[in-house]
């Protein structure tokens, strides 16, 4: 009935002389969105990626997309229109700044730099820091020596490359330990553990600091990150190093991985009218499943306006257990790692569960008199023996074993 996060739980009875029943319920949260969630897809000439981008968009009952692509104009020579796709097809309109503004997200398609004036640009940086998400749907052009890099949007990128073409062959494609944390796909049981190959790969990013690398590609030159999300200002930003990443709508059986991933992204992705006005709080674990005596590693970011001095504010974080008792933890002021060495201030709490079931957490700062709650964050606590339960790799270790038995990494 109203915008917000809802909790749902599934038990299962248990089954006559089950032992072991602490696996028999899970927990989800559901996030409510604005029914009128406006999403502006703009692309160059139609391709693989934007087709199946497009139908992802549409099917999505969550949100009210508009998709255009680029054509010659039918009325002045060596001019470009914008026709629309999907069931607004023959509608044409003028890219404006106002435009731009209505929307909560905008995606932006293979363009070169060329494509944009500088005052979109500066209206899209704008719409970023003010808390409208860009996505950057990659490409030759849009990635190339005379891509996005060239404009103002190259203060926002979550990394830095040279404009090289794309890597081509076929690449296996695996999340990283940050992109199974992420709010965006933790603790999610519709998102596949193994992903889809891709056929292409923006190689050579660097990422800039507070940048998170969710999934990378398997290569012959080491692993690259093909999703990378950003915190930019108030917003958040998420770019595609592949042209491929259709390909998983290819795949065969009813995984979805395509849809699943981008409706998961696009929910993410959509703030709030309240989010987009000053301050927004998120939560996260380093895992979505523990045992029973490990530590839950809680973490919590703040995101400020750009012009704000950040303060010793008091975080605060709410346990809910699965027998109802509510633990308050203080969070305390803690850089968050994001990756190739950079760091975002944040704040972290340890706990360590007693007991198996699902648990609720929510962290709370009171800023100027207002109080910012976060979204549940929701982690579940089996009783499974401390020496089987699955832990992030650690590549430092990895790395070491490869160079002292020459092997390779």
């Amino acid at each position: 009935p109203e915008i917000g996060t809802e909790t749902y739980t599934v038990r299962i009875p248990p089954l006559p002389g089950e032992s072991q029943t602490n696996d028999n319920e899970m927990i989800v949260a559901v996030d409510v969105l604005d029914a009128r969630n406006r999403v502006l897809f703009l692309e160059d000439l139609p391709r693989f990626e934007s087709k199946h981008m497009s139908r992802a968009l549409f099917d999505n009952k969550d949100i009210t997309p508009l998709a255009f692509f680029q054509m010659p104009s039918r009325k002045l020579s060596g001019a470009k229109e914008w026709v629309a796709y999907g069931d607004r097809q023959g509608l044409t309109f003028d890219l404006t700044l106002d435009q731009l503004r209505l929307n909560k997200i905008i995606i932006l398609g293979n363009f070169d730099a060329d494509a944009l004036t500088s005052a979109h640009c500066r209206t899209i940086l704008e719409f970023v820091e003010q808390g409208g998400s860009l996505i950057l749907l990659g490409g030759q052009k849009l990635w190339g020596d005379n891509g996005i890099a060239r404009t103002d949007l190259a203060k926002l990128l979550p990394f830095k490359r040279a404009g090289a073409p794309a890597v081509e062959g076929r690449f296996n494609v695996s999340w990283t330990a940050e992109g199974r944390a992420h709010p965006a796909l933790a603790n999610n049981p519709d998102m596949p553990a193994a992903l889809p190959p891709v056929l292409s790969v923006f190689t050579g990013a660097t990422l800039s600091g507070g940048a998170f690398a969710l999934a990378e590609a398997v290569t012959d030159s080491g692993n690259h990150p093909i999703l990378v999300s950003r915190v930019y200002g108030q917003g958040k930003v998420l770019a595609v190093l592949t042209d491929s990443l259709w390909r998983w709508a290819m795949q065969p059986g009813e995984e979805r991985p395509y849809h699943k991933f981008w409706r998961q992204i696009i929910q993410w992705m959509s703030p709030s009218e309240s989010a987009m006005d000053k301050y927004h709080l998120e939560l996260f674990t380093d895992a979505g499943t523990i045992a029973v005596g490990d530590p839950a590693i809680l973490q919590g970011r703040l995101v400020v306006p750009p012009e704000e001095t950040r303060r010793s504010w008091r975080v605060n974080c709410t346990i809910t257990t699965p027998s109802d008792r509510r633990i308050s933890l203080n969070m305390t002021g803690r850089d968050i790692g994001a990756g190739q060495g950079a760091a975002l201030p944040g704040y972290m709490a340890e706990f360590t569960p007693n007991e198996a079931g699902n648990y609720r957490a929510v962290a709370t700062v009171e800023i100027d008199g207002k109080k910012i709650e976060s979204s549940a964050c929701l982690f579940t606590v089996r009783m499974t023996s401390q020496e089987t339960v699955l832990r992030p790799v650690n590549e430092r270790v990895l790395k070491a074993l490869a160079r002292s038995s020459g092997g390779r990494h």
